[in-house]
């Protein structure tokens, strides 16, 4: 899945090994969720937005969320 971790990690001066710490994970693991090679659990996602103090529709654009409203 296309996202812009990389991005928005950069912007913020961080290292993959320092995002990967924040949240929680493998430096390697955000290597592939960076290069959409590995599916990220909410969880995860979640952590990495609140770290790089984005949306999770700006961070995964491709995501699509159900709004309430239309189920």
């Amino acid at each position: 899945m296309r996202n812009n971790i990389r991005k928005f990690r950069r912007e913020l001066g961080l290292s993959q090994r320092e995002l990967a710490e924040a949240v929680g994970t493998s430096q390697q693991q955000i290597q592939r969720i960076e290069n959409g090679l590995h599916r990220v659990d909410l969880v995860t996602a979640t952590q990495i937005c609140v770290k790089l103090n984005k949306t999770i529709e700006e961070t995964f654009p491709e995501l699509k969320l159900i709004d309430k409203k239309d189920s």
